[in-house]
């Protein structure tokens, strides 16, 4: 399934390296991650956009990840078809 993830950071490093991460666990499980991109929309908050293709699992292990990390302010994603 596609989905798009929008995650809000107060901290560009943590925006940077949950990119990271999340790509890693996407190419894990076979995934594909089409665009990734952390963009500065207002002082000291930061958003990640992600358009991935992925199972099931893949997008609730992500969604987990995003509600355990310290400096996510907000966190949503849509199914695309």
């Amino acid at each position: 399934m596609r989905k798009i993830f929008y995650v809000w950071f107060n901290n560009q490093d943590t925006a940077d390296m949950t990119a990271e991460i999340v790509k890693d666990i996407v190419y894990a499980h076979s995934g594909v991650v089409w665009l990734t991109k952390v963009d500065n929309i207002e002082p000291d908050t930061w958003v990640l956009v992600m358009h991935m293709n992925i199972d099931v699992w893949t997008s609730n292990r992500i969604i987990q990840l995003m509600n355990e990390l310290e400096n996510v302010i907000s966190c949503r994603s849509e199914r695309v078809d």
